[in-house]
């Protein structure tokens, strides 16, 4: 088994010479990256000067670089400066970045200043000016004669005008010839109340006394006085020729089918009613059914 491991792996002088070789070369190439600077210092390149080179071979106008006001490290450390410059009027609204650091402002407030502008917000005095985190007060101070600020308008909610309360008159309506539209708008009257008052003045023939409402299914006395205010009845309501009516004309609320066809027969009988005393002699209708008969009977 090892025989075989060994014919192989077996190297002869010249092989090994050759090996060592090759992991000498991989080896420097690996380190040359590292070891590069050490051994070769690059050559520093004017930027400025290379532009300048090109524009002129260009034709172009001189390169001015602008004024870089501050680099990071500046802005970690504070030692950045602006040249001294002679303050003029502004408004903090308005004003260019620029224009903040030429006035003294340092470029983080600047930038502070113009998110707060961004983001909608507005200058309207001093103290909101020296709100800004970070901005120098005494700075603030000495340019307040030039700073400019607009007039804060006034919110509409904090307006209040006096305005003269008037009572609205509460509406009266006439149970003959109100809707149902008219009648929801009562106290404590829905739609199916509405409903009800309207279908038992049909089968009336309409309203002669408010009353009548108390006789309306669910009606009771309590819901009756809050609306009693509130309706008037008018003298709309159908009348029954009792001396001319057949017994389908005579069905009303305040008689029976019995009671009708008594009337008709007492009638058919002994001729035409003449009054309300006439009208005693049938004995079906009692006192109390006559009296509140009486408003829907004519002769």
């Amino acid at each position: 088994m090892f025989r075989v491991f060994t014919d192989y792996f077996d190297f002869t002088r010249s092989e090994k010479k050759a090996t060592v070789l090759v992991c000498i070369i991989i080896v420097v190439l690996t380190l040359m990256p590292f070891l590069w600077p050490y051994f070769i210092k690059p050559t520093p390149i004017d930027i400025v000067a290379a532009e300048k080179k090109y524009r002129e071979l260009d034709g172009l106008p001189e390169y001015k670089p602008h004024k870089q006001y501050y680099q990071k490290e500046e802005y970690k450390s504070g030692s950045y400066k602006n040249d001294p410059v002679k303050p003029f009027s502004f408004d903090p609204n308005t004003i260019s970045d620029v224009d903040l650091k030429r006035l003294g402002f340092k470029p983080w407030i600047a930038e502070r200043i113009f998110k707060f502008r961004n983001s909608g917000g507005k200058f309207y005095d001093i103290a909101g000016f020296k709100k800004v985190y970070g901005v120098d007060s005494n700075l603030v101070n000495s340019l307040k004669n030039y700073m400019r600020f607009p007039v804060k308008p006034e919110r509409e909610s904090n307006i209040y005008k006096k305005e003269e309360f008037v009572k609205k008159q509460p509406t009266i309506i006439d149970l003959n010839t109100a809707d149902s539209a008219l009648i929801v708008t009562l106290p404590g009257i829905g739609q199916a109340f509405a409903r009800r008052i309207l279908k038992y003045r049909d089968l009336l023939g309409g309203f002669y006394k408010k009353e009548q409402l108390l006789e309306v299914y669910g009606l009771d006395n309590e819901k009756f006085e809050s609306i009693e205010s509130r309706i008037i009845i008018s003298g709309n309501f159908k009348t029954i020729n009792i001396n001319k009516a057949t017994l389908a004309e005579m069905k009303h609320p305040y008689i029976n089918y019995t009671q009708a066809k008594a009337i008709v027969n007492f009638r058919v009988q002994h001729g035409n009613y003449s009054d309300f005393k006439s009208l005693e002699q049938v004995k079906l209708l009692d006192a109390l059914t006559l009296e509140k008969l009486k408003p829907y009977l004519s002769f």
